[in-house]
């Protein structure tokens, strides 16, 4: 059971809704244009769902390799540096896990095309990109960006096509609006990690720009993310106000809170993230 649960943490649970969010989005806008699948929309969600498992393991592997983890580290623990999972374990789930999100993808070509694997191919790049490679982008200041592409644009715009086939302005537009949620999951993070990112050589965007910034930056994601849900959802657009509402609470709160007690924080900016989905793929559903 310990082992379990070391496997548990390592898989970072509360960082979930983000990549599930996007699935339950798109699926939910393929209904409301009457071309829901169940079964490509449940492999969308399976292959979304390992492969930020696979991204947080790579993670916990990597900053293990770059030394980033150090004993004053504030986040949750970090399981290889812990000594709790040994490296090659660590790489070993790795493997499985791509291999299982492979197994996915590969039934999804039925649904979409040959073109799908151009996707997947993608999402492995950034999925090992993010922290690994010559180039991390985590390291690097691009992480927001990518959080935005393939947490947001990525997963919503692909999981409408295996339904419908077709890319819609609405699924563009948000898929825009919940990626931007989910880089504040990212500002989170590096907001309270920046003193010892700043000794690892680690340039987020919180290291670049400051935690006045970025929290600056943290609101206007989740307002223009309210903005483009109320074009979509028009006359019904009043339904976003618990997101709003939910979402000031939140950025009252990164101003006052500091160190440890800022891993409270990234689960309820999680969570923001998967509310902002639901208010708007109900609201789609039900006014089809």
């Amino acid at each position: 059971m310990s082992n379990l649960k070391n496997w548990v943490l390592a898989a970072r649970p509360k960082t979930l809704p983000v990549s599930m969010a996007p699935v339950i989005l798109g699926s939910a806008i393929a209904y409301s244009h009457h071309c829901f699948n169940i079964f490509p929309a449940f492999l969308c969600m399976i292959f979304a769902v390992l492969a930020q498992i696979t991204s947080n393991l790579i993670n916990d592997y990597y900053d293990f390799k770059k030394g980033a983890d150090r004993e004053d580290r504030l986040g949750p623990l970090r399981t290889v540096s812990a000594g709790l999972i040994t490296p090659k374990k660590m790489m070993h789930a790795i493997i499985i896990t791509i291999c299982v999100a492979i197994l996915s993808g590969i039934m999804l070509i039925h649904f979409g095309g040959w073109q799908l694997i151009f996707v997947g191919l993608l999402v492995g790049i950034f999925a090992y990109a993010y922290s690994g490679g010559p180039y991390p982008l985590s390291y690097k200041g691009l992480g927001d960006l990518a959080v935005i592409v393939f947490y947001g644009i990525v997963p919503v715009m692909f999981t409408y096509y295996v339904q419908g086939l077709s890319f819609p302005f609405v699924a563009w537009i948000l898929s825009l609006g919940i990626g931007l949620t989910g880089v504040n999951l990212l500002i989170v993070n590096n907001y309270r990690d920046m003193e010892a990112d700043i000794i690892s050589g680690k340039k987020t965007t919180v290291v670049r720009f400051g935690r006045k910034t970025m929290r600056s930056v943290y609101i206007i994601n989740c307002i223009i993310a309210a903005i483009i849900a109320c074009f979509a959802l028009k006359i019904f657009s009043f339904v976003i106000i618990p997101f709003v509402i939910f979402s000031f609470m939140l950025w009252k709160k990164l101003g006052k809170l500091k160190g440890r007690e800022l891993n409270k924080l990234l689960g309820m900016t999680s969570m923001n993230v998967l509310l902002y989905s639901l208010l708007i793929s109900l609201t789609l559903i039900i006014v089809r």
